[in-house]
């Protein structure tokens, strides 16, 4: 199994993944409320924010309440995160979403919002990822994401936040999640469901087995995966995982066409060198024939006159 690092602001949810992957390094992330949700949309920097606009004319919810703002994923996180990263150059990062990734609980994300007016508030996707994720935080998370990705490791993001787990609303949720990662695919946002039984182990393990099965049958050269244009999971990019995978193969059939084209290119200079050879065999053999031939008939010449002198000396 690749290592495998993975962060969440619930505990539960961090001794679950931990069960499940004895080797994992799991890693709570503080949740603790450091500003009210009112405060927070009222702060100057969401003064032509649609998002936080909204959220201010609506109703707050208990958990809006409860929660509040969080520090969610701080400085001292992402360096333990490319602390990790040094120690094992491919891996796989798995990140919860709410409070941890953001610093807020949930997404009001109607899709109405996105399409059509919704009273006087008109939702942007870059509006709604810097209200969740925060102001100050925002080119943080969007550098950690572009810093993993650019190590080769693979990405995913493992949530219980019911838009992942909504057709209608799952576009919209990775939407906003590209304003960090714009790279994201469809097939490395997980769903899971804690209220049903499925745990973020669960859904965790099924997806490392199947990135695991996809990597043997590449290295059996069973299964050999489009580079970029198709996914390890479906249409998009190809798994970091898989990419390295590919291009050993690819780089081990290059090096097999190298190594045949230079012994097709020895063998026919052996058979040119041969052809050569031949010719040159041939050269000398007709020379030396030439030279016999040549010999024969200034003999012959010779002993015609020899015996045209001796007929004469006999008259």
């Amino acid at each position: 199994m690749p290592p495998l690092i993975f962060f969440d602001n619930d505990y539960e949810h961090v001794m679950n993944v931990k069960r499940t992957f004895s080797s994992v390094t799991s890693v709570h992330v503080d949740d603790k409320k450091i500003m009210e949700m009112r405060d927070y949309c009222n702060l100057p920097v969401f003064l032509h924010n649609q998002y936080a606009k909204y959220m201010k004319a609506i109703r707050f919810t208990p958990s809006d309440i409860h929660h509040g703002v969080s520090h969610g994923m701080t400085e001292e996180h992402i360096q333990l995160l490319m602390d990790f990263v040094s120690r094992n150059p491919r891996g796989v990062a798995v990140f919860d979403w709410d409070r941890t990734i953001s610093c807020i609980e949930g997404v009001y994300n109607d899709p109405r919002g996105y399409t059509s007016e919704m009273g006087i508030y008109k939702f942007n996707y870059p509006d709604t990822a810097q209200f969740i994720i925060g102001p100050n935080r925002i080119d943080m998370i969007r550098n950690m994401f572009d810093s993993l990705r650019r190590k080769g490791y693979s990405i995913y993001i493992l949530t219980n936040n019911e838009s992942a787990r909504s057709a209608r609303m799952r576009k919209i949720f990775l939407n906003v999640i590209r304003q960090v990662y714009p790279q994201m695919q469809d097939y490395q946002l997980l769903a899971s469901n804690s209220a049903a039984g499925i745990t973020k182990g669960a859904v965790l393990q099924k997806e490392i087995n199947r990135l695991m099965n996809t990597l043997n049958d590449m290295d059996n050269q069973k299964y050999v995966m489009p580079y970029i244009e198709e996914g390890v999971f479906g249409q998009g990019e190809e798994s970091n995982f898989g990419r390295m995978k590919r291009k050993t193969i690819q780089s081990g059939k290059t090096k097999a066409k190298k190594t045949k084209s230079r012994k097709s290119g020895k063998t026919k200079a052996k058979k040119t060198k041969s052809r050569k050879s031949g010719k040159t065999k041939a050269k000398k053999t007709k020379s030396r024939k030439s030279g016999k031939t040549k010999a024969k008939k200034t003999k012959s010449r010779k002993s015609g006159k020899a015996k045209k002198t001796k007929s004469r000396a006999k008259v």
